[in-house]
């Protein structure tokens, strides 16, 4: 059962008040228009279109990432996982959509791009069955990833080195205005929770007022904006379809990689909005998938390129604490009023990045404690060491020494794109292959005389690191299993008791074996005369106690052959 974490200040199914939401909601809208302003430009330049194609592209972006966001914060019948989820449009897709615009322009992209979300619709219905690839630690290796991918953003940023690093030197007075923002970010929720969960947009005043006084906005930034139309229509000459199933390879790769992302995404969302989390809703991210697949095709449709949820915005409500689902509807709308009114977007797209990098490098801080505190949520064995680790080495070597892939065949390149792609299939590759050889059911004997204690605990410790179980579980197993070994051993038998161990994903199942006389779990806890008078006293007395630490347990008798039961909810 889901348990609300006390840290949050709105939780995912809590209605901010208009006084906390319209603010919460004006951070995701500055920072998401300044970025996605990016994609079309990027887009536009590789087919040499013209400024109003640019416009216009970015328009129906804002559409589809403004209506894909409202569609994941619905719950129920299939459509949406319940949670704040952005969208946006991610590197895969960018890489994939450059590609066919370059093959034979935006049309082919279009296309292309709604024929990926059908694709990704279909992978929806098989993703509970893919769990055993994404087990926590694989889960939270990637949100590590997803933090330490937005870095070089960050940084760059933080620095104004967007445009690279001889593009322009360090102006001290934007990395003033960085640090100012970043510190504003830190001390906020030192005031309360009311400071905290408007800490973003808070720094955000702060950053721009400070950028203003120190004249970091271009000097014709008040005309540009005065210059744009208020109001006007998305212009829909530029877009028609066509279909080329040459490009299909390069775009079912981005389908998978923005599923790993989608899948990343709504794990943390189930991990931060419940206390008690303890493994990946399968069902729940099979909805958020399948979302994406119709939001995607209707991008395609609308003349945009694909998207995917985005892990910078959701980095703001984890820092926030606000993960309210009610946002993802004001987000949304906000995004498809912003695609109407020009004047809007051209305002938030003259933020100075000094300010955006600062908010991103905080960002990048709460995503990499997540991963880590959901990785280290199982027991470790040196196979999920290995598995971490060179996942974590592959990956960030896309970020570290990116110049190695830039010769990979086309069809790879969305693998390559990202590293949260390269990291999560390297991940999967590794944990299929070093999971062969590990038995999922196993069992010692223990003799008369030995210390059964140390020998089951040390067994199942044993087992529960190689099987990846939870360390609370194995630990009540230990005790459970200790409590019906020095029960039964001197009382009910004189021979050897043997205890076995299966384990799946779900479920911790013990059992105690042994010859000897049959005795069944009390159901109240046998009383002192009771354990003094009776021969079996210590033995009833030891198993009810096992019978507390676990979930389930019963006992039954074959041949002669006596066995004590015991299950774990896992």
């Amino acid at each position: 059962m889901s348990r609300r974490p006390e840290d949050l200040v709105y939780s995912v199914d809590e209605r901010p008040p208009a006084s906390v939401a319209v603010p919460f909601t004006l951070q995701f809208v500055v920072q998401h228009v300044a970025l996605s302003l990016m994609i079309p430009i990027i887009i536009v330049a590789a087919v040499g279109g013209p400024p109003a194609m640019t416009a216009a592209l970015l328009s129906s972006l804002l559409i589809a990432e403004g209506v894909g966001t409202a569609l994941q914060a619905l719950r129920g019948r299939g459509i949406g996982c319940g949670y704040l989820m952005p969208n946006a449009c991610d590197e895969s897709f960018l890489v994939a959509t450059l590609h066919a615009a370059q093959a034979g322009g935006l049309a082919l992209a279009f296309g292309m791009t709604a024929v990926a979300g059908l694709l990704q619709m279909g992978l929806s219905r098989v993703v509970r069955e893919l769990r055993v690839l994404f087990p926590p630690e694989v889960m939270g290796m990637v949100i590590t990833v997803l933090g330490f991918s937005l870095i070089p953003f960050g940084i760059q940023s933080f620095l104004g080195m967007t445009g690279g690093i001889g593009a322009a030197g360090v102006v001290p007075a934007g990395v003033g205005v960085a640090v100012l923002t970043l510190a504003v970010l830190v001390v906020s929720p030192r005031f309360g929770e009311k400071y905290e969960a408007n800490a973003i947009i808070t720094a955000l005043a702060v950053g721009l007022g400070a950028s203003y006084l120190l004249g970091l906005y271009p000097a014709d930034a008040l005309e540009q904006v005065v210059a744009a139309p208020l109001l006007q229509a998305p212009d829909l000459s530029y877009f028609f379809w066509s279909f080329d199933l040459r490009l299909l390879p390069i775009f079912f790769i981005a389908v998978i990689a923005t599923t790993i992302q989608t899948i990343t995404n709504v794990t943390i969302g189930q991990r931060v909005n419940d206390a008690a989390w303890v493994r990946p809703d399968m069902e729940n991210i099979r909805d958020g998938v399948f979302t994406m697949g119709l939001t995607n095709v209707f991008a395609g449709v609308i003349g945009s390129p694909g998207v995917s949820t985005a892990s910078s915005e959701l980095g703001i409500s984890v820092a926030s604490r606000i993960t309210s689902r009610y946002i993802g509807f004001l987000f949304g709308g906000a995004l498809v009023v912003c695609a109407f009114v020009p004047k809007a977007t051209t305002a938030f797209s003259l933020v100075p990045i000094y300010v955006i990098g600062a908010v991103v490098v905080y960002i990048c801080a709460f995503l990499i404690m997540v991963g880590i505190t959901t990785m280290l949520s199982r027991m470790m064995d040196t196979r999920k060491v290995l598995v971490i680790g060179l996942s974590l080495v592959f990956g960030l070597s896309v970020q570290f020494v990116p110049y190695v892939f830039e010769d990979v065949p086309p069809i790879f390149e969305p693998v390559f794109a990202s590293s949260i792609t390269l990291a999560t299939i390297t991940a999967i590759v590794l944990n299929l292959a070093l999971r062969l050889g590990i038995r999922q059911e196993e069992s010692i004997v223990i003799e008369p005389g030995a210390a059964a204690s140390r020998e089951i605990e040390a067994f199942l410790r044993r087992k529960g690191e190689e099987w990846g179980a939870r360390e609370e579980v194995i630990v009540r197993a230990a005790a459970a299993a200790t409590e019906v070994a020095e029960g039964t051993m001197g009382s009910l038998t004189d021979g050897p008791v043997e205890v076995s161990a299966s384990f799946d994903e779900l479920n911790l199942d013990l059992a105690v074996g042994y010859t000897g006389q049959a005795l069944a779990f009390p159901a109240s806890r046998p009383t002192e005369e009771e354990m003094l008078e009776d021969d079996l006293g210590f033995a009833a007395f030891a198993w009810y106690m096992a019978g507390q630490y676990a979930d389930r347990a019963w006992s039954a008798e074959e041949g002669g052959r006596c066995r004590a039961f015991l299950h774990f909810d896992h």
